[in-house]
Order: structure tokens, then C-alpha cells, then sequence
């Protein structure tokens, strides 16, 4: 019988340091849990508030949380830089956070039993995709044993007010 994992990446973030979600995303976030399993039997979440906020739009409480899921840093869209939790800039070729726990976050998947859901980032997703192709706010279906890896949702970017991922 084959484990299926789920994937959550979180939606629409606020800007500056540990963003948490804006209303678009936690909207975005919402369209999702109709694709996720009725009742989970673990649900991992990163540590940054743009997670635990993704969790309680899901209306999901995480079993464990770990930084090897994701953490609270971001990218700032308007610069070549990542923002860390203290709110320190860092050029982003010199931040290699993600692929540090690379090996971490696949090991963890390769060992989490069926029905588990995880809320990430895109750029842990991509881990097992072709890079730079997961999507924010989006489900993806993963089944370990053969490394299939199925987008199932992924919220439109624009909800008609204009405002975009």
C-alpha cells in the first residue's frame, strides 16, 4: 500500500521579517483544505509565523514543528536578499539555509507515515520537483516509494481585487 504525503506551501506573506500571512493569503490558504485528507495522522509545520499562520487557516494543529520544514526568514522581492528573523539582510548567495537541510527534510519525508500533511515552502517543495516550479498556496500529493509528485490545487495569485502573489 502506498503513503501519501501532502504538501502545503503557504500563501501571500506580509513583508519584513517572520512575515505572517496577508488576508489575500490566508484566503488563498482556506481554497486548500478541501484538498488535504479529512483527518491527518501527522501534520508537520517550519517554525516561522507564515507556517503556524497556514496552519490555522487549514484549521490544523501541527504535531511537531521544525525549522527543517521551514523557517522565518524570507526573500525580499524587491532585493537580492534574504530577510532573517531579527530582521537582518543577508545577500541571497549567501544564504544556504535550504540546502544545508536538504538532507534533513528528505530523510523526514522518506520516514513520515501515509496521511501526513506538511506546511513548507516552495523552495522545500522543489527539492523534489524540478526547481523554481512549485507554487505558493498550493497542495502537492507525494508518494515516497516511486517519487511521484502531483500538484493537486494551487490558489489563483489574483482573487479579482488586484492585489498579487
Amino acid at each position: 500500500m502506498s503513503r501519501s504525503i501532502y504538501f502545503v506551501t503557504y500563501g501571500k506573506e506580509d513583508g519584513g521579517a517572520n512575515p505572517g500571512l496577508t488576508p489575500l493569503g490566508r484566503y488563498q490558504v482556506k481554497q486548500l483544505r478541501e484538498h488535504l485528507p479529512k483527518k491527518p495522522r501527522t501534520i508537520l509545520a517550519g517554525t516561522g509565523r507564515k507556517h503556524h499562520d497556514t496552519a490555522e487557516a487549514l484549521e490544523l494543529e501541527p504535531t511537531r514543528y521544525s525549522f527543517i520544514f521551514g523557517g522565518p526568514e524570507t526573500e525580499d522581492q524587491f532585493a537580492d536578499t534574504v530577510i532573517l528573523a531579527d530582521g537582518n539582510r543577508v545577500k541571497k548567495e549567501q544564504y544556504t539555509s535550504a540546502t544545508d537541510r536538504a538532507g534533513l527534510f528528505i530523510k523526514n519525508i522518506k520516514s513520515l507515515p501515509g496521511l501526513a500533511v506538511v506546511i513548507t515552502s516552495c523552495s522545500m517543495v522543489s527539492l523534489l520537483m524540478e526547481p523554481g516550479q512549485a507554487k505558493p498556496a498550493a497542495v502537492y500529493w507525494y508518494v515516497p516509494q516511486d517519487g511521484r509528485l502531483i500538484e493537486l490545487f494551487a490558489a489563483p495569485a489574483d482573487l479579482g481585487g488586484g492585489e498579487k502573489i
